[in-house]
């Protein structure tokens, strides 16, 4: 992968980042490819594939549910960026809410903390995918620093 679209990379990421971070659906809804894969919290608590209109809706109902349960009046998303353990580039991971959004286990023998893996291709976002393989790192990934 060359520089440019490295860069170009980043760039999309930073925006899909700060987009979900302001709550700014419309903003994510512009970032998305129509044919992207997007991976979504069931009714039942499994994580399975939805087409860019289900994404847009569980992430409205998503940011709902945050906006109602939080009584500080808070209208934005804290989070990091960590690196997967499974992937062997170690991608970087977007974690809101310390992981707890916007999956969310009722069962507290499932996984605790979740975290996005975004890619992008022709200046789109063509893929989000769940992580929870997370590595804790007082080095934070470059996409961090380009986001914060």
């Amino acid at each position: 992968m060359g520089l440019i679209e490295k860069t170009g990379q980043i760039n999309i990421t930073a925006e899909l980042i700060e987009a979900i971070a302001s709550m700014d659906i419309t903003k994510v809804a512009c970032l998305l490819a129509e044919n992207g894969e997007y991976w979504i919290q069931n009714e039942n608590n499994d994580i399975v594939l939805a087409s860019k209109v289900n994404y847009l809706k569980w992430m409205g109902d998503c940011f709902n549910k945050f906006l109602s349960a939080n009584r500080g009046g808070r209208t934005r998303l804290d989070y990091i960026i960590l690196k997967c353990l499974h992937c062997r580039t170690r991608d970087p991971v977007i974690i809101f809410e310390n992981g707890k959004f916007p999956v969310s286990f009722k069962n507290s023998g499932q996984k605790k903390e979740c975290g996005l893996i975004v890619e992008s291709a022709d200046n789109k976002i063509i893929r989000i995918a769940m992580c929870f393989l997370i590595l804790k790192s007082e080095d934070p990934y470059i996409f961090e620093r380009k986001c914060s």
